[in-house]
């Protein structure tokens, strides 16, 4: 990998990361709303809170940063720098879905290992909002950097040209 697609990959997953975060941290203040124990199980827990979450971010973190490199690229803002073969989809729709259903699976396991080896079956608000704001970092940098690790730099549909 050269390293031109090194700093512009580590750009754009530092910046995953910390939308992910904000987003978590101000969902959690939202469905949430202060409570003072909040179940890690149960229809309102933790628990079935991360399937949106990471629903959600998953997709977009896919999305975002496939959408704006495959735009820089057509516009020549960026070199086009052949990366591996790629194992996505190349449909932007179909790729995000995909990386969005991988990764909450993922993601609900890890929820599951992590309280299960906690033994918690509630948390605090601050705790909650630390875990979930931490958790949100950790699966945006992860799926930005995977997006755009499987993005076949040069080989991706461009724009068509008018005329």
């Amino acid at each position: 990998m050269s390293t031109a697609k090194r700093k512009y990959q580590c750009k754009e997953t530092i910046i995953g990361a910390v939308i992910s975060t904000a987003i978590s941290i101000i969902f959690v203040c939202l469905i949430f709303e202060q409570a003072q124990d909040i179940s890690v199980f149960g229809e309102m827990g933790i628990i079935v809170d991360a399937i949106p979450q990471s629903l959600g971010i998953a997709f977009m973190a896919t999305l975002v940063p496939t959408l704006m490199t495959r735009k820089r690229i057509a516009d020549s803002q960026i070199n086009a720098i052949e990366g591996p073969l790629a194992f996505l989809p190349k449909n932007l729709f179909t790729r995000s879905l995909s990386m969005a259903i991988l990764f909450t699976i993922l993601g609900i396991a890890l929820h599951f290992a992590i309280f299960s080896l906690w033994n918690v079956d509630s948390m605090s608000f601050n705790n909650v909002l630390i875990f979930k704001g931490a958790y949100g970092a950790l699966l945006g940098a992860l799926v930005a950097f995977t997006a755009l690790s499987h993005l076949r730099w040069g080989d991706e549909p461009q724009p068509k040209a008018e005329g």
